[in-house]
């Protein structure tokens, strides 16, 4: 009998290292397969086990004296996570005769399984699960901000917290850095899209500045100099008069049923003796024809 188990253990461990036999994985709530004794893919790899919080989602709004909040959101995917920020609000339609919630991508993309870890590290290093359960606002500020937020982890538990000019400690740290993925990405191509138009950037644009997306306006920076705005994208419900800003048409905005005008304007740090010292060669020369190249940027606009 013992001889038989131990051939039969034998045969196992040979069809194992052969890879005949398929080993399945359970990571949380996620399950891999693998054909190899050991072949542990980094995706289902315990973030838990490198200091990091294993997630599904974490959405974090913020409020402050407009009528609505802005979301930043973080989703896992099967190959990383996906990011998105928008705003949304309610207004009484009069046509309708009743309140309408609208919700206005700000911008989306994806990131990989690297992008994903770096949030779930952040997340552990602020301790947002210690955030569960607040609930505080300032009595002293009648106005100002406001903060909510709702995730979930990788088992499963719920966490939810909420704000008034109040917050958990490492708040800051950690809702700045998932905006700034949620918002920020480098300009790796000549075209660029918007939902409702896109423009044509030039050449030495392309891995040498930034591009920052928010509610109706868009900011190009220069990549890792502080505060070094060259160029702003304008949507507003009202036309740019003022000196400076070259208007490039409009669109139809359907949701708020309104008409947005679009401009670009070049930005005085473009031309900041002291952003300027700092930047390298290649974003220098973005600057120094920044003023040509806003008037090819605006000729180049197509309108879907």
């Amino acid at each position: 009998m013992k001889k038989r188990i131990l051939i039969i253990t034998a045969v196992v461990l040979s069809a194992l290292l052969a890879g005949c036999i398929r080993v399945t994985i359970s990571n949380g709530d996620k399950t891999e397969t693998s054909s190899q004794t050991g072949a542990v893919t980094e995706e289902s790899t315990s973030i838990a086990s490198e200091g990091g919080m294993d997630f599904n989602y974490i959405l974090i709004a913020e409020s402050g004296s407009m009528a609505g909040r802005t979301v930043y959101y973080a989703e896992k995917t099967g190959t990383g996570v996906h990011l998105e920020s928008y705003f949304e609000t309610s207004f009484w339609d009069s046509k309708k005769e009743e309140s309408v919630d609208v919700k206005r991508i700000i911008h989306e993309r994806d990131g990989d399984d690297a992008l994903y870890r770096e949030i779930a590290m952040m997340a552990e290093e602020q301790d947002l699960k210690s955030w569960d359960g607040f609930s505080e606002s300032d009595p002293d500020v009648m106005d100002g901000y406001g903060f909510s937020l709702e995730a979930e982890l990788a088992d499963g538990t719920a966490i939810s917290a909420y704000g008034s000019n109040a917050y958990p400690d490492g708040y800051h740290g950690f809702a700045s850095l998932l905006e700034q993925l949620c918002c920020t990405e480098l300009i790796e191509s000549t075209e660029f899209v918007m939902p409702q138009f896109t423009l044509t950037l030039p050449e030495h644009w392309v891995g040498n500045i930034t591009v920052y997306y928010y509610d109706g306006f868009v900011r190009f920076d220069a990549v890792n100099v502080d505060t070094a705005g060259i160029m702003a994208l304008y949507m507003d419900p009202y036309e740019e008069d003022e000196e400076g800003y070259i208007q490039l048409g409009s669109y139809e905005d359907k949701d708020f049923d309104e008409t947005i005008y679009v401009s670009v304007k070049v930005l005085d740090e473009a031309h900041s003796p002291k952003k300027y010292e700092s930047m390298t060669d290649a974003q220098k020369a973005v600057c120094d024809s920044i003023d040509e190249d806003s008037l090819k940027i605006a000729d180049s606009v197509k309108f879907r």
